[in-house]
């Protein structure tokens, strides 16, 4: 009996010896494993700068095809390289070229699909033209060359319709403007500073556009309107698209008293006027001329004030507005 009982405690403890062995060398193996992936994951972290760029075969097709004089082929070239290697770095090269040529070619292009022709009729007016056809008062000036805002019956005009999208991503402080759902040029922001109005990723409206000189809200037809600060104002509260220099910290804040009729208006908040689509354009609206503001924005997207200015020609009312975190 004690022989069995020797012989059950060493057949015991053998199969005990073998499970330990055996889990420890499968444990080694892992770790040994482990060890090698992460020391191949650091070799290629290390040597990432010294790895080719996928995107560069892309890129130079597109630069010699714009240098040989095809614009379509190099700009086809320039989007598939977007569209394959987001991540290159001549990614933002690309969509610079992208968005210069995409603007010269709606302004300069004769393209009849791009552009309509109208006829100037009795009691149109910049803004009511621009209405009709979902474009901007800017646009029709940039597009027919003209130096003021007057109009004769008859006139014949070219308008181009406008239907952007506008991304605007707040940690890369990006606003990027789609067309047709691809890509049309890309701006960055100086700063982004989103409203507690506004949770991202959100959905909005551009639901205002507005020129303001000296804290007095200027129209299209006043002199100052081409220095004026241009604003893109949004559907919530506090989220406003203009230019940096106009962020100014509370103390710098405007305060501005604006006389009528002999009468002192006290400074007013701006408004976030609501109007359907029966209403005047606020650009065109005669009372609006008389709102003074005692605050420029301290939240919403800031950008030189070149590309304001360009923007506030491309941007109309009723403009989307997605805006990412």
């Amino acid at each position: 009996m004690n022989k069995l009982k020797i012989i059950v405690s060493l057949i015991a403890i053998g199969l005990v010896g073998s499970m330990i062995a055996y889990a420890y060398l499968s444990y080694t193996k892992v770790v040994k494993n482990d060890n090698k992936l992460v020391a191949e994951i650091h070799v290629l972290q290390t040597n990432k700068k010294d790895l080719p760029d996928p995107g560069v075969r892309h890129f130079d097709n597109a630069i010699a095809q714009l240098r040989a004089g095809d614009e379509s082929g190099g700009r086809n070239a320039l989007y598939e390289l977007l569209r394959q290697y987001a991540t290159s770095k001549y990614a933002p090269e690309a969509k610079r070229i992208i968005g210069e040529m995409n603007l010269d070619s709606m302004f300069l292009s004769d393209d009849v699909l791009l552009k309509k022709e109208y006829i100037v009729q009795p009691g149109d007016s910049l803004g009511l033209i621009a209405r009709k056809n979902q474009t901007t008062i800017e646009s029709i000036m940039r597009v027919n060359g003209m130096l003021s805002t007057g109009l004769q019956p008859g006139d014949h005009l070219s308008v181009l319709p406008l239907d952007f999208e506008i991304v605007v991503d707040a940690s890369a402080k990006t606003l990027t403007l789609l067309r047709n759902k691809l890509f049309f040029k890309e701006y960055q922001a100086i700063d982004v500073k989103l409203p507690s109005s506004v949770k991202a990723p959100s959905e909005i409206t551009i639901n205002d556009k507005a020129a303001w000189m000296r804290g007095k809200r200027v129209l299209s037809t006043d002199s100052e309107f081409m220095t004026a600060d241009k604003w893109l104002m949004g559907s919530k509260p506090g989220f406003t698209i203009c230019a940096q220099s106009q962020a100014k910290s509370a103390e710098d804040s405007i305060q501005v008293v604006v006389a009528k009729s002999s009468k002192t208006l006290a400074p007013v908040k701006l408004p976030t006027p609501k109007r359907d689509a029966t209403d005047k354009s606020p650009m065109e609206n005669k009372e609006d001329d008389h709102i003074a503001i005692n605050s420029v924005p301290q939240t919403g997207v800031f950008l030189p004030r070149e590309d304001i200015e360009e923007l506030f020609t491309l941007i109309r009312t009723q403009t989307p507005v997605k805006v990412l975190r």
